[in-house]
């Protein structure tokens, strides 16, 4: 029988926090008194982990590369209007001087 592929759902950073997140819960709730210092850190490293997981929810994977992405043709695009913007500021073709390397004298 052949082997049906698969597909990753989660990264390794989003099953470590969710593996944490329940280790902790599980050791303060049958392990710890409320208030002890282990409790507390425990909680500290939980919370931790909740933040890690949503700043990751943002800038993840997927997430970065369309970031980058967009952030690439943003830069494209300020950088064609500011081309026209000084194009029309000094009355030279600047992009046929970018070409040819040559500006007329002033």
């Amino acid at each position: 029988m052949k082997a049906r592929p698969t597909v990753q759902l989660w990264d390794p950073l989003l099953r470590l926090c969710h593996l944490s997140l329940a280790t902790v819960f599980f050791a303060d709730y049958f392990f710890n008194e409320e208030g002890d210092d282990w409790h507390q850190w425990l909680g500290y490293y939980g919370l931790a982990c909740v933040l890690l997981r949503l700043v990751w929810g943002f800038v993840g994977p997927m997430s970065l590369h369309r970031f980058l992405a967009d952030a690439v043709l943003a830069l494209v695009c300020v950088h064609v209007l500011a081309a026209i913007v000084e194009s029309l500021r000094l009355g030279e073709n600047l992009p046929l001087s970018m070409i040819t390397g040559r500006r007329r004298q002033r």
